[in-house]
């Protein structure tokens, strides 16, 4: 409740300011590289970069702005925002502006290898047998199939993590070259919320552990022999959330004023 007074005090303030280069209509189309990092487990990921490039677009209108942003965070794995508040800025050829906004945010991870990932043989033989009777399977090689059909199902739901920008404080420098053309560096700061996340921070391997003894009726402590086998681990949703902040600069087409 305190970040979200703190967050609307801010926005209020920001909106009596009466931005001093408030446009009519403004639009923007720029390309990026990027420094990006948070706290939390989404960022934990197994071969996330720091440092990215993507894409920004965004519009002005009386004061009011609005801008999305697209990030390459490696190799099929996506970062996208979209932000609304306001901002106000100063100067005319280099212009500075500071702003605070608030917007969903979706990472997009590639597919789990939660299947490839069972090998109940890591069980010691007590918890082999324990298995077998518990889930009433002929053999070893029955369960981890069973197994893996769990895990091919819940591949999909581990590659989203949705969430919110509570709030996201941006500062923009930016000098113009020629007509359109701006050059500029930024920073934002800001305060996220994940609403979904648990699949894509413990991984498909995770979920399936859940969903195979919950079909089952595996004891906890069978569940957590299970679990360590095939190398999942249970995640805390507070870990979830956290403050995410990032540099970047930026080549902008704008038109409009």
């Amino acid at each position: 409740m305190r970040k979200t007074l703190t967050a609307a005090a801010l926005i209020g303030i920001l909106w009596s300011a009466q931005p001093a280069n408030a446009s009519v209509f403004k639009f923007w189309a720029a390309v990026r590289g990027d420094y990006f990092d948070s706290t939390g487990d989404i960022m934990a990921q197994e071969g996330i970069s720091n440092f990215r490039g993507g894409l920004e677009f965004g519009f002005e209108v009386i004061g009011i702005t609005t801008y999305a942003e697209a990030m390459l965070m490696a190799s099929d794995q996506y970062l996208f925002t979209l932000n609304a508040g306001l901002d106000f800025s100063f100067g005319d050829t280099v212009r500075f502006s500071i702003g605070a906004f608030t917007g969903p945010l979706l990472f997009l991870f590639p597919n789990s290898d939660a299947a490839s990932g069972a090998d109940l043989s890591r069980l010691s033989p007590a918890d082999q047998s324990a298995l077998l009777n518990a889930g009433g399977f002929a053999s070893l090689d029955e369960a981890e199939a069973s197994f893996n059909v769990y895990a091919e199902q819940e591949e999909d739901l581990s590659r989203t993590a949705f969430g919110w920008n509570l709030i996201r404080a941006r500062l923009t420098l930016d000098v113009g070259l020629a007509g359109p053309l701006y050059l500029g560096i930024a920073g934002q700061f800001g305060y996220h919320l994940l609403i979904t996340g648990e699949e894509a921070a413990a991984g498909a391997k995770n979920e399936a552990v859940d969903e195979f003894a919950s079909e089952y009726a595996l004891p906890s402590s069978l569940t957590n022999e299970v679990r360590r086998a095939v190398g999942a681990e249970p995640v805390d949703q507070d870990n979830l959330n956290g403050f995410n902040w990032d540099a970047n600069l930026y080549l902008r087409f704008e038109f409009g004023g």
